[in-house]
């Protein structure tokens, strides 16, 4: 390969991780994160160890959906979410699948009705797991 087209790939690999170095705005994203959407009867949080220890023992209804060690995502009714400890993450974008095509909400009526969904594939298939 020569030196020409050694360079040509390296200035484009260079432009290719600029732009992705420079994608979106974080702002955005903490503030699209930090939505809790009203109309669900629960919610996803995430919580530390601590806090969720603590919000098990006040009697809340909390069901665990995953513990990874430092922290927990929890679900919560109502009445729980309004007794949240400070530092509490609402998560209700974890019901999200977010594709090129647009956003699955797994929560609402149409993402329910796409579960166990089977279109007749011979070969290769993409099955996506939540």
């Amino acid at each position: 390969m020569g030196l020409r087209a050694k360079s040509t790939r390296v200035l484009g690999l260079v432009g290719m991780l600029s732009m992705l170095g420079c994608e979106g705005s974080s702002n955005e994203a903490e503030q699209q994160r930090e939505v809790v959407r009203p109309a669900l009867a629960t919610h996803k949080v995430q919580l530390s160890a601590e806090q969720a220890k603590l919000l098990e023992k006040s009697g809340a209804n909390v069901q665990v959906i995953a513990d990874y060690g430092a922290f927990k995502i929890v679900q919560v009714d109502e009445n729980a979410m309004a007794a949240l400890p400070e530092g509490a993450e609402p998560r209700d974008d974890f019901n999200d699948i977010l594709l090129n095509a647009g956003t699955i909400d797994t929560a609402s009526p149409h993402g329910q009705s796409l579960r166990g969904m089977k279109l007749p594939a011979s070969g290769k298939a993409l099955h996506i797991v939540q």
